[in-house]
């Protein structure tokens, strides 16, 4: 079990439950609000930091690879997620691609179950800059490394130029949290 106090009056009581390193575990909840966080709109929500990401998007026509960070923020039942992307390199039509792009989610990101993310930005490959739209939706998973909350997601979705694709998307978001695989 983990607990912190991320915001004055409010306790997060994270427990995690690991088989054979692969991950069911329990979703993060918060426990017992402060009676200014029982009403959203009273509170800010929780923020939790999405860190030492990384992001595969795959596709016949080609992929994408980058690393990113981000926050999501927990308000009651409803998660949002920002991150920023900064794109490391493709194959395909994004052979040698750089650039960054912004996403926005909501879902599990910092939990088990489905979430939906939307990835928009601009591409710099050899044939030049173009703008980048892709939608996808999927399922998350909570694992344990070194002590560490990971979130796997794996999703599908589609995007521009690369048509259907497939996309894989791992972060942190407790380090030192002391969980173990059971």
């Amino acid at each position: 079990m983990f607990s912190r106090t991320p915001a004055a009056g409010i306790l997060l009581t994270l427990t995690v439950g690991l088989t054979a390193g692969c991950g069911q575990a329990s979703p993060i909840q918060p426990a017992a609000p402060s009676p200014s966080a029982a009403d959203p709109a009273a509170s800010p929500g929780i923020v939790f930091a999405l860190d030492a990401g990384t992001l595969t998007l795959e596709s016949p026509n080609g992929s994408l690879s980058g690393d990113f960070i981000g926050e999501a923020t927990a308000v009651g039942n409803d998660v949002t997620a920002v991150t920023t992307v900064v794109v490391t390199g493709g194959t395909g039509q994004y052979a040698g691609a750089a650039g960054t792009l912004t996403g926005t989610g909501s879902g599990a990101f910092v939990g088990e179950g489905g979430f939906s993310l939307l990835l928009q930005g601009s591409i710099l490959t050899g044939r030049g800059s173009r703008p980048f739209r892709a939608s996808v939706r999927g399922t998350s998973a909570l694992g344990c490394r070194d002590g560490t909350i990971v979130v796997l997601q794996s999703g599908s979705g589609t995007a521009a130029a690369l048509g259907r694709i497939s996309a894989q998307m791992r972060y942190d978001i407790a380090s030192n949290a002391g969980c173990e695989a059971e």
